[in-house]
């Protein structure tokens, strides 16, 4: 049995201003997640579905649509209880560290399409262990 922990590094947030708002996001949820504003349970989601929904987004350019996919199959797919996740801000800041303690989920209930901030990310892991990163 592989027992071995894969090192995930996670951006905390893509704007700076939002960064304080996320972290209590993620400290009182304790649990990352990710946007992208797309409101369907992944999941559960086919590989075709999940494209013909990315491809609504008329403004992403190709690569930008394939970064979506590939964000979301690390999330989902790579991603493993037991992995350690490094938690930064601007250019590998690291802020925390901490232990994926759950597979993905999909949580309609933390927020609306767009409104991330002010709630929280609908696609998420739980996560433990979480503690200051000193380098």
């Amino acid at each position: 049995m592989n027992t071995r922990q894969n090192i995930w590094y996670v951006p905390i947030y893509f704007k700076e201003e939002y960064i304080n708002i996320m972290i209590n996001n993620i400290l009182k949820n304790q649990a990352i997640g990710i946007g992208f504003n797309m409101n369907i349970d992944m999941k559960n989601s086919t590989k075709k579905g999940i494209e013909l929904y990315i491809d609504t987004y008329k403004d992403f350019t190709l690569k930008q649509k394939n970064y979506v996919l590939n964000t979301f199959n690390i999330f989902i797919n790579q991603m493993k209880i037991g992995d350690i996740v490094y938690l930064y801000k601007d250019n590998f800041n690291i802020l925390y560290k901490a232990i994926i303690s759950s597979n993905y989920y999909f949580d309609s209930s933390g927020g609306s399409n767009g409104d991330e901030i002010h709630n929280f990310w609908l696609h998420r892991r739980n996560i433990v262990n979480i503690e200051l990163y000193n380098s």
